[in-house]
């Protein structure tokens, strides 16, 4: 029996590639067998990281048993999508200052040309790319699709490929499309479909198996693993596959992390012997503050903002313990818990005599101090309102760390105290809106919704930079 030509996926040739087809057809299998002869080409050469955005029907799931697979990210996972997406924007800014240097075109060049042949090339594939678009081509959430158009514009080059499936030609824009060097196309929906990519609808019978498409002017059958077209089966065959390639020694492409809903204060080490607030979203990794000058932690009821100043407490006291703390409070205060007062005024009249008596006093205090400001909002136009202004501006001049909070919404205006609370323009808001950031800290934030902040998540602006951040909460 005459044996079959194969067709292969080369990258470096190719670039990216799409896989048009009607549900059915076999387009997530198509990108299942990308990935799993991209495993067996890390064997044979360099290492190559697979990662999958599944905006189908999971096809891709079965893929994440692999060890070269770094994660397969539902579509609905906005969180991880963006994340990843930043990724790779990164490598891109990576490499393209390595590969410059070195002259090289390829990521095979590279490696040659430099020994590095562990740098690892990357497959990103995107089954659904009708369904991304939709989900993000306009509104708040179109930079990170005008980030992936980007992307494999960019990253043919630089060994970041970009494989993606779609139910129609028209679902791949034009800005998309000048970036696709080749396409598979499967049996489609319609005559029209059929003549935009140039395949003739006669081609296809009722009897057409399942992966069966044209690619360059040819006809061929797309390979399955295991043979079977049973998408349990093949499940079962990626898992001997995956041990295969643990035993010929492929390694383990990094995983696309998510930021957790609740951290411990408990679990998170100290950085460097700063202070720690929590997990910072683009690193997954604990985030200090650096104590001094005047931090401002806002945020609307029930977001957090108390907790967030305990925890910030508890922090600088694991980290400075001779530090004394003063807080000016409101009469019934969460933070009466943290336990670590050395002198607390409680209402109006107290604060304001506290920080009449404070003013004079915090320059020859002889030891650490770190002054907690309650619901600095509500002291404005009262008794309290002068005394705790100067406080705050000799705090500031002593070096005096002052952490002062308050409801968003009670922070807006230009009255004398809020102006020196965020004068340091340093601090978090906790469930922020977009304006949140010029009104506060007169730095941009970035364009969000909502619904990507639970109660203790919020951005953090620090030296002029934002950071999205799950505040730990300590026990």
């Amino acid at each position: 029996q005459q044996q079959q030509p194969v067709v292969a996926f080369r990258p470096d040739v190719d670039g990216n590639m799409a896989v048009f087809g009607t549900g059915g057809t076999g387009k997530s299998g198509a990108l299942r067998a990308i990935a799993i002869a991209a495993g067996f080409g890390t064997v044979r050469g360099g290492p190559t990281w697979v990662y999958g955005l599944d905006f189908g029907s999971r096809g891709l799931q079965p893929l994440a048993a692999l060890p070269h697979v770094g994660s397969v990210i539902p579509g609905d996972d906005a969180e991880r999508v963006q994340r990843l997406l930043r990724r790779l924007d990164a490598m891109i800014a990576d490499r393209s200052v390595r590969y410059a240097q070195t002259e090289s075109a390829t990521i095979t060049e590279y490696r040659q040309r430099t020994g590095r042949h562990d740098e690892p090339r990357v497959l990103v594939l995107v089954d659904g790319v009708g369904a991304f678009r939709a989900g993000y081509e306009g509104g708040l959430s179109t930079r990170w699709w005008e980030l992936f158009v980007r992307i494999a514009a960019e990253g043919r080059a630089l060994g970041i490929h970009v494989v993606m499936s779609a139910d129609r030609p028209t679902s791949v824009p034009s800005n998309l499309a000048s970036s696709v060097q080749r396409e598979l196309v499967l049996r489609l929906a319609s005559d029209i479909d059929h003549a935009m990519v140039d395949v003739p609808a006669d081609a296809y019978g009722p009897g057409t198996p399942v992966g069966r498409g044209f690619l360059d002017g040819r006809e061929v059958q797309v390979a399955v693993i295991g043979g079977s077209a049973d998408l349990a089966e093949q499940g079962v065959a990626i898992q001997r596959c995956a041990t295969a390639m643990l035993h010929s020694g492929v390694g383990t492409a990094p995983s696309i992390g998510s930021l957790p809903a609740r951290v411990a204060l408990s679990d998170l080490p100290s950085e460097a012997r700063r202070p720690t607030i929590g997990v910072a979203d683009d690193t997954l990794s604990a985030v200090g503050f650096v104590p001094g000058g005047v931090f401002l932690v806002a945020g609307v009821p029930q977001s957090g903002s108390s907790t967030t100043v305990a925890t910030m407490v508890r922090s600088l006291v694991a980290v400075e313990p001779d530090t004394d703390f003063v807080l000016l409070g409101k009469r019934r205060t969460p933070l009466a818990s943290v336990g670590t007062w050395a002198v607390v005024a409680h209402g109006v009249t107290e604060i304001r005599q506290l920080a009449s008596k404070l003013v004079g006093r915090v320059a020859d205090a002889g030891r650490e101090i770190v002054v907690v400001i309650e619901a600095v909002g509500e002291l404005l136009d009262t008794e309290a309102d002068a005394p705790v202004q100067e406080l705050v501006r000799v705090c500031r001049d002593q070096g005096v760390f002052v952490i002062a909070e308050g409801e968003t919404s009670s922070l807006t205006g230009s009255w004398p105290l809020l102006q020196a609370v965020k004068s340091h323009r340093c601090g978090i808001v906790l469930q922020p809106d977009q304006m949140d950031g010029d009104m506060l800290f007169k730095t941009p934030f970035p364009r969000t919704t909502r619904s990507e902040f639970p109660a203790g998540r919020g951005l953090m602006v620090q030296g002029g930079r934002v950071t999205k951040v799950q505040v730990a909460v300590p026990e």
